[in-house]
């Protein structure tokens, strides 16, 4: 009777064990479906930033992207809210604030992250425009000026005295804005090409405005252009620049920049002696414009000017093809950095804990 009662004892306290195991092994089971469902719902919820950012680059209000929800894989991904604030409440210029929930099929597994997305593709070319005088001091021309993070580059080239003494004394934007200058340089021989870079930074007034140039030293042949960027970082843009190139070519002119931020853009403005050959930007360049004053042998003037970026690499080079038939010329330029985190994409995000 002893011996039952104890093989009895026994059975039950080896069920009871094996009980406890398949309980154990259960719940292993569920804690790995729980987290593997989480890992895909934090996945849909990525995946609901990234179509964010696709719908935002594509020209989609801030406020537009809410209400998307898209289906695939294991679940589906909703975009509940968006602001155009960051985590802390401060404005955002070309970004949005996006919150999405990532949820698994048939399951209550929920996550909701925040992200802020940067739409605005790095620095672009807004606006430009250009003009050309002859005998003229006072050069006054518009430009449209929109967007954020803005800088107005105004370039000249001009037909400058033996003492130098004709150049730009001021630049001006909308009547109340003074250009500052980046750079300038003249043709060391007599009666020669004079090319110079003025810029500001934004925010500028938006809309159609004037460009106003003014002369000091005399009237004389002008070649002026001006070009809106946006995506360009307002407390240093000018990150490096080179006036120092001025000769005598008979095929290509160069100035070469260094030591770049990437996605960086360089702009360039160059200066000539007469109409022909018209040069031919290098490769890569971009011409915005490339004018001729016409009028007397003496105050004939090309200028022209192109951008280049975004660089993928450092240095850059900016060059010119005269087509073998020589030419005086001058030569400067000017590389301007990009806002930070300008590039398409998720810049910062977080995870919503409700």
């Amino acid at each position: 009777m002893v011996s039952v009662i104890a093989l009895l004892v026994l059975v039950s306290i080896v069920t009871l064990i094996a009980i406890m195991t398949l309980k154990v092994a259960d719940t292993g089971v569920n804690d790995s479906l729980n987290q593997r469902d989480s890992v895909a719902a934090l996945f849909l919820a990525e995946s609901g930033l990234e179509y964010a950012t696709q719908q935002l680059s594509s020209g989609v209000t801030c406020g537009g992207v809410v209400g998307a929800t898209q289906s695939f894989g294991r679940g589906n991904f909703t975009i509940s809210n968006a602001w155009a604030s960051d985590f802390n409440g401060a404005t955002l210029t070309g970004q949005c604030r996006v919150e999405v929930s990532g949820t698994v099929s048939n399951s209550d597994v929920t996550r909701t992250v925040q992200g802020i997305i940067n739409y605005s593709g790095g620095i672009t070319l807004a606006s430009s425009s250009s003009i050309t005088r002859n005998n003229d001091n006072s050069i006054a021309f518009p430009i449209t000026v929109a967007g954020s993070n803005q800088l107005l580059v105004v370039s000249v080239a001009l037909m400058g005295d033996s003492a130098d003494s004709i150049k730009v004394s001021s630049v001006t934007y909308a009547g109340t804005v003074a250009l500052a200058n980046i750079g300038a340089i003249k043709h060391p021989s007599p009666n020669n090409v004079r090319v110079e870079m003025w810029q500001a930074v934004g925010p500028l007034t938006t809309g159609s405005n004037t460009i106003q140039i003014t002369l000091a030293g005399g009237k004389t042949a002008v070649v002026a252009g001006a070009i809106l960027l946006t995506g360009v970082d307002q407390t240093a843009p000018i990150e490096a620049s080179d006036f120092t190139q001025c000769g005598t070519a008979s095929s290509t002119t160069n100035v070469s920049l260094s030591s770049l931020t990437g996605s960086a853009w360089v702009i360039d403005v160059l200066g000539a002696l007469k109409s022909t050959p018209v040069p031919v930007a290098g490769s890569g360049q971009t011409e915005v414009w490339n004018a001729f004053t016409g009028g007397a042998p003496s105050s004939r003037v090309r200028g022209a000017t192109s951008t280049y970026g975004p660089l993928s690499s450092s240095p850059a080079t900016m060059s010119w093809d005269f087509a073998g038939i020589s030419r005086s010329w001058c030569l400067g330029a000017a590389a301007i950095k990009p806002a930070s985190g300008a590039g398409v994409g998720v810049l910062s995000w977080r995870e919503i804990i409700s």
